[in-house]
């Protein structure tokens, strides 16, 4: 199993060196240079996406992609202005650039929703018996549909279709939140 994962968590103990030791890209995740995109973060990131790719089809990869990109927070919702209500907006680049890539190989996609009953989870109120229940809602995306939505990755791929996928995922995700959410609250 491989994790793209953002430059920063390179700095936090024990989890970039394990970060690190696995392989794992780190990615910058920043913006797109205009004047010299040759300084560009995004032009970086696709290079290292694209060397950590075909390193990982010489062998069996699952490849985790949190397309989120961040933790959700009122405030960092509210900052982004994100239309949805318990997710922030989707990053699409980092699934996009996989699909282009690997997308012929592709199996399936799983599109995990994780759902806790305490707000702002965290590690340490996990651990301190604060979270009680969590949920875990995972669907299965077969590669045809992909492909039926992406386009072929050699031939007609199309990003905009692709990021508009995406979109009507995270609609329906947030719906998901909602209704388990309901759950916890009723009991």
């Amino acid at each position: 199993m491989k994790f793209l994962v953002k430059k920063e968590l390179m700095y936090l103990p024990v989890v970039g060196l394990i970060c690190w030791a696995y392989d794992f890209p780190f990615l910058h995740r920043g913006k797109k240079n205009e004047k010299r995109p040759e300084k560009s973060y995004r032009m970086k990131d696709s290079q290292t996406l694209n060397r950590a790719l075909t390193h990982f089809l010489r062998s069996s990869a699952t490849i985790m992609n949190f397309t989120e990109g961040t933790r959700f927070t009122p405030l960092k919702a509210n900052r982004q202005q994100s239309p949805y209500q318990y997710l922030m907006k989707p990053k699409a680049g980092g699934l996009i650039a996989i699909y282009k890539m690997i997308g012929q190989d592709l199996t399936a996609v799983l599109d995990f929703t994780i759902v806790y009953d305490a707000p702002k989870p965290n590690f340490w109120r996990f651990i301190g018996g604060r979270i009680q229940r969590v949920k875990v809602h995972l669907d299965t995306i077969p590669s045809q549909e992909l492909k039926e939505n992406f386009g072929l990755p050699e031939t007609n791929f199309n990003p905009d279709r692709a990021i508009e996928w995406v979109n009507q995922r995270w609609s329906q995700k947030d719906r998901q939140i909602e209704h388990i959410s309901s759950d916890f609250r009723c009991c």
